[in-house]
């Protein structure tokens, strides 16, 4: 049970991980990365769409566009740092995790989209695993 335990943990650190290491890899904070482009991509719009949300329903939001990669980079930081934590066996790997993703299921995916919709349960699916790790 106990190499399992480890073996699975790991596992899953490495989805949040890989995931991490790969945006590090095609970022750059004054273009936004190679690859991630912000004006009329959908990261782009969804930062807006979820910025002028919280606008419309009485929210402050701290956040100018000019700052959504800054954003990302802390994100991409926090999650990097979530799993190395996870991996070394370390609660607040997990608790920063759960905090990542929630703010990406709540930008990233709104589940009026379908495909949206599957993105954001498998986000729910991984949080469910990461307070099953925070209860044992």
């Amino acid at each position: 049970m106990q190499i399992s335990w480890h073996i699975g943990r790991c596992v899953f650190a490495s989805f949040f991980l890989l995931a991490a290491l790969h945006k590090l890899a095609h970022f750059d904070i004054v273009t936004g990365g190679s690859r991630i482009v912000w004006e009329g991509t959908t990261m782009g719009k969804r930062m807006d769409e979820f910025l002028s949300l919280t606008l419309v329903h009485g929210g402050v939001s701290p956040l100018i566009r000019s700052w959504y990669p800054l954003v990302f980079l802390c994100a991409t930081v926090l999650e990097l740092v979530g799993s190395v934590a996870l991996v070394m066996n370390k609660p607040i790997g997990a608790k920063i995790l759960l905090f990542v993703l929630g703010m990406i299921t709540m930008v990233m995916h709104p589940v009026s989209d379908v495909e949206e919709r599957v993105a954001c349960m498998k986000n729910m699916s991984l949080a469910g695993a990461l307070v099953l790790y925070l209860d044992t």
